[in-house]
């Protein structure tokens, strides 16, 4: 990677690069290399969690519970009143943000 000028670079374009990005021709005067790495060690740390989540979760969890707390959430949400100014409207009657 070939090292920049730091003498040439202003606060300024330090901020710029923070607000426009790495696409916007600020990568040619701060080389940044955005690629993430993750090491075996890690993958093995995400694996053992993944199996914890997926034995303690498929122990303990019910589908049809969860689907009845969903449908539930879901049935109130869906018909709660947001306008009664001319009639009562509900979720059903948004198409578009001017409906709101």
């Amino acid at each position: 990677i070939n090292q920049p000028d730091f003498k040439k670079i202003q606060r300024e374009d330090i901020y710029r690069q923070r607000i426009l990005g790495n696409k916007t021709g600020a990568e040619d005067f701060i080389a940044y290399d955005d690629r993430r790495r993750v090491g075996w060690p890690s993958l093995l740390l995400y694996l053992i969690f993944l199996v914890a989540c997926l034995t303690f979760g498929g122990d303990r969890l019910d589908v049809e519970a969860c689907y009845e707390v969903h449908n539930a959430i879901r049935t109130a949400v869906l018909s709660a009143v947001y306008d009664t100014k001319h009639k009562s409207k509900s979720w059903s009657h948004i198409h578009n943000a001017e409906d709101l």
